[in-house]
């Protein structure tokens, strides 16, 4: 996902800016939350029952699979708490993540 750096040109917003600063540009939760994350958040709830074959469709990588192939993939659906921290940036996964429901916030990395 090296494309997605182009978003935040502002690569060290939080080491180049006093905390006051930080807080003109973020809210004073999100920088809050940046400055004292070094980990991601633990989901709240898992589970590894398969989706629904129409709802894995959705998603443009996946939707030419057959349910043969799709039911051959690892299925596990994470869920997580408001303001969690899901991704670190430049953190390396095993996994392809996609956003079933809800919103997630991108902020720049710190």
């Amino acid at each position: 996902m090296n494309w997605f750096k182009d978003f935040f040109p502002l690569k060290n917003i939080l080491h180049d800016s006093s905390e006051a600063g930080v807080t003109d540009t973020l809210s004073k939760k999100q920088a809050r939350i940046l400055l004292e994350c070094v980990e991601c958040t633990a989901p709240i709830a898992e589970s590894n029952e398969p989706l629904d074959f129409v709802k894995i469709q959705q998603f443009v990588p996946l939707r030419h699979l057959d349910k043969q192939a799709i039911s051959g993939l690892a299925h596990k659906t994470l869920t997580y708490a408001e303001q969690s921290v899901i991704l670190i940036y430049e953190q390396t996964a095993d996994y392809v993540y996609y956003l079933l429901a809800g919103t997630v916030t991108v902020l720049p990395n710190a």
